[in-house]
């Protein structure tokens, strides 16, 4: 597993986060309660720690950190764009803005200047997938995001399972509003992956 208190604890460091001893938050404690608790939870079968793992491995690689405008950044990122994730009613809406919000909290609160933690929320949104970033590195997370969609077709099969899973709905509804995410999709940008990585 890629996605370990070690490597947590290392990227906090080279961004400027901080334990608080005021509030009493804690980079080892944001790591267990905010980030690993909600990845790990039976809820998730696809928006998962492994998800974060597969990102954190495409991350690793020379060419992408090489590129990325701030590599430490996109890290940080990638940790917090699915951390919140609600399947049903109205909250579903708004589970990247909610993760941007709670990861500026967090860093805010862990002694991230304001322009990092701006940083780290904008790039979070365009894990919505429902407009075209304009900056690389929010580009780039972007498409490590959608990774999965290039994945072998069992594989994909399996995804797209686990999804339904995390929605709790029938294959046949499924079915329906994957097509409509598919076709909305489409609709926002001329291609799927927005860099050629």
């Amino acid at each position: 597993m890629l996605a370990t208190l070690e490597r947590w604890r290392v990227l906090c460091k080279r961004i400027g986060a901080k334990d608080n001893p005021v509030t009493g938050r804690t980079v080892d404690g944001t790591y267990h309660l905010d980030l690993i608790l909600p990845y790990t939870g039976p809820d998730r079968h696809y928006h998962d720690i492994v998800h974060i793992d597969e990102g954190l491995e495409l991350m690793d690689v020379k060419e992408i950190r090489r590129t990325a405008e701030n590599p430490d950044l996109l890290e940080m990122k990638w940790w917090w764009h699915d951390q919140i994730y609600k399947t049903k009613g109205r909250e579903s809406k708004f589970n990247e803005a909610k993760s941007a919000l709670n990861a500026f909290e967090a860093l805010k609160e862990l002694g991230v200047p304001d322009h990092v933690c701006v940083e780290v929320m904008s790039g979070i949104m365009s894990t919505l997938h429902s407009y075209m970033p304009t900056q690389f590195d929010h580009k780039l997370i972007a498409d490590i995001d959608l990774i999965r969609i290039a994945a072998p077709p069992e594989v994909f099969a399996t995804n797209a399972e686990n999804i339904r899973k995390e929605y709790g709905i029938t294959v046949e509804e499924f079915k329906t509003a994957r097509a409509q995410f598919f076709i909305n999709f489409i609709k926002n940008r001329p291609y799927v992956y927005l860099t050629p990585y």
